[in-house]
């Protein structure tokens, strides 16, 4: 078990293809559910001491070009966020390899969005 992740594309009735593949990378999954929270998505998690935790597993949160954008700027930046949680491994948020990961999908996602897609990240573990 572990967190599996996937940036997919679609145009219209087609099925989604996968175009990036992750494994436990913890920090790219916290920098979708703050969006996901951003974009005002229902918490569907549990109480913990008072506050919501949101909980999007398995549910895709589609990506605009303004989000591939915004997230190649972060990852540059290092300001992916350190996100634990129960099996999404170590910390990922300076990962060059992970990082160099992350910035392909961008690109391969704008390069799709040209090409009349619809780009979405999807999580589950």
């Amino acid at each position: 078990m572990g967190l599996d992740q996937y940036g997919l594309r679609k145009k219209g009735t087609e099925n989604a293809e996968q175009i990036a593949y992750w494994r436990k990378h913890n920090a790219l999954h916290g920098w979708m559910e703050n969006l996901w929270i951003a974009k005002g998505r229902p918490f569907v998690g549990t109480k913990q001491k008072g506050n919501e935790k949101s909980n999007f597993n398995s549910i895709p949160i589609e990506l605009t070009e303004d989000d591939l954008i915004q997230l190649g700027i972060d990852t540059k930046n290092y300001h992916l966020p350190k996100t634990k949680g129960f099996f999404f491994g170590t910390d990922s948020s300076e990962d060059p390899n992970r990082l160099k990961e992350v910035l392909d999908f961008v690109e391969a996602g704008l390069e799709s969005i040209r090409e009349g897609y619809e780009i979405a990240y999807y999580a589950w573990w």
